[in-house]
């Protein structure tokens, strides 16, 4: 059967010749913030919990090495469409690394970021969550679910709280037309 280390593999190169083509800043691809909040413990905990979530599905992977399954391939489909969701997420903040730098110049918004305020963390959600199926770890899995997405939604509200102070009405304004990470949910 197939080693889904080698299609793991395959799509991220997949994605960094990708990325050349586009021309998107390698730096950029990287930043999942909004804002930067006013404590740091938020930073913190994204960190750990996803470097958490990605030796877990590793180790898992590389300890049972399960046979690929229907799951594990839709689990690489999610991850590659999470890639595709981070990258327009960034595409559309333009030259802007972060939403608070776009928002400096006003708040005129097309996109995802017409539904939601936060695509590119949304995108890293989509991918960990591909890359704990496409690794076939269902361990990986519950910490995404029960300390990465918590801490996730930390730092959003830590973050949000910094774009509130700065931009007050135009924020609530903003806020109050959009959902936080998936369109019409939350």
């Amino acid at each position: 059967m197939v080693n889904m280390l080698k299609i793991l593999g395959l799509a991220i190169v997949i994605l960094i010749i990708f990325v050349i083509v586009m021309k998107l800043k390698f730096k950029q691809l990287f930043i999942f913030r909004s804002a930067k909040p006013l404590h740091e413990e938020s930073k913190w905990l994204e960190l750990i919990t996803t470097t958490l979530v990605i030796v877990m599905a590793f180790a898992h992977y590389w300890i049972n090495e399960p046979e690929a399954s229907i799951v594990m391939w839709l689990g690489a489909v999610i991850f590659m469409g999470g890639w595709i969701l981070q990258f327009f997420a960034r595409k559309q903040l333009g030259a802007f690394i972060t939403l608070d730098q776009k928002l400096q110049t006003g708040f005129t918004f097309d996109g995802m970021y017409k539904k939601i305020r936060h695509p590119s963390k949304t995108g890293l959600i989509v991918i960990l969550l591909g890359l704990c199926l496409a690794l076939g770890s269902w361990w990986a899995l519950g910490i995404l679910i029960v300390f990465f997405i918590p801490s996730l939604i930390y730092k959003i509200i830590q973050e949000e709280q910094t774009l509130i102070d700065k931009y007050d009405k135009d924020w609530q304004a903003y806020s109050n037309d959009t959902n936080r990470l998936i369109p019409g949910v939350y």
